[in-house]
């Protein structure tokens, strides 16, 4: 929250800088407040800039203070699950929870039980969703040793089960399988709970796969299918606003159904989340689009 101001009577003024441009006596309403958002780490990189910290009084947020106390029982159940899920029963085994969820950080649960609550399933539906969205992202290794971890052998079971009835086949063969589920959930009225399933019916995906980019033909893939794909690399990008204008087009193309964004795990990293904020925000527009619209970033792990 800026609390820097130059006062002049009954007016107030603020530097506003944007980039290089900056105006060094910009006037203000006296009710105006400049709220700056920025990643833990980005803090710390801008610790040498002393004048821009103090400029700011600083409150530190993270998924866990936002909470409520339901969630947060619901959280403290989910993380006995996936410890006893990812650890094995024996002790002399070193692996981890991170070595089965892809991605896992201290934020994944919060930010996980925020995010299913929102979409308005009981608590207990909550928790299952909740475990359903992680198995996802699991490895198909760490799911096998489920049976060895400390996990009981009706929830060992229970797990396995759940992971092998989602589609882990194929790039094709699970969109192919999305579209099958949006009928249903379009013939149950539920379509409006899933926050993959836009108004047009258009869906979206983040895939994650252990297949070098160098192997996948993508192109190829595609040929012949029900999709007719417009597929783009991140890492050909030079600005956010040249993958803005590559989706815009997508859009407006209406022989063009499938955008497919591919992403190196690693060279990739720190621009696959503005890459997916893009696109879901553009996504949620879809529906003015010529024809039903469907987004996917396939992220490359090493």
């Amino acid at each position: 929250l800026n609390q820097s101001y130059l006062s002049n009577g009954m007016s107030r003024y603020c530097r506003v800088a944007i980039g290089a441009h900056s105006n060094p006596l910009c006037k203000v309403d006296e009710k105006f407040r400049c709220v700056v958002i920025m990643e833990e780490a980005a803090v710390d990189k801008a610790g040498s800039d002393r004048a821009f910290l103090n400029r700011f009084e600083k409150q530190r947020l993270s998924y866990l203070d936002v909470l409520n106390a339901e969630q947060r029982s619901l959280l403290t159940e989910l993380e006995e699950w996936v410890r006893d899920s990812s650890l094995p029963s024996t002790e002399s085994n070193q692996f981890t929870v991170k070595d089965m969820f892809v991605g896992f950080n201290e934020d994944t649960l919060p930010s996980l039980v925020l995010h299913i609550s929102k979409l308005g399933p009981s608590s207990k539906n909550v928790l299952e969703k909740c475990k359903q969205a992680l198995l996802s992202i699991a490895t198909p290794d760490a799911v096998w040793r489920v049976f060895m971890s400390q996990l009981s052998p009706d929830e060992a079971e229970s797990s396995f089960r759940e992971y092998s009835h989602q589609v882990h086949h194929g790039l094709l063969n699970m969109l192919t399988s999305a579209q099958e589920e949006v009928e249903l959930l379009r013939a149950d009225g539920s379509a409006d709970e899933a926050d993959w399933v836009n108004s047009a019916s258009g869906t979206k995906h983040l895939v994650l796969t252990f297949s070098s980019v160098l192997q996948i033909d993508l192109a190829e893939l595609f040929t012949g299918s029900q999709f007719n794909a417009k597929i783009h690399k991140l890492w050909a990008h030079k600005s956010e606003r040249q993958l803005i204008k590559h989706a815009e087009q997508f859009l407006q193309d209406p022989s063009s159904n499938l955008l497919v964004l591919q992403c190196h795990g690693v060279s990739d990293a720190e621009h696959i989340l503005l890459a997916q904020f893009t696109l879901d925000r553009l996504w949620v527009h879809a529906e003015k689009a010529p024809c039903v619209k469907h987004m996917c970033i396939v992220v490359h792990l090493p």
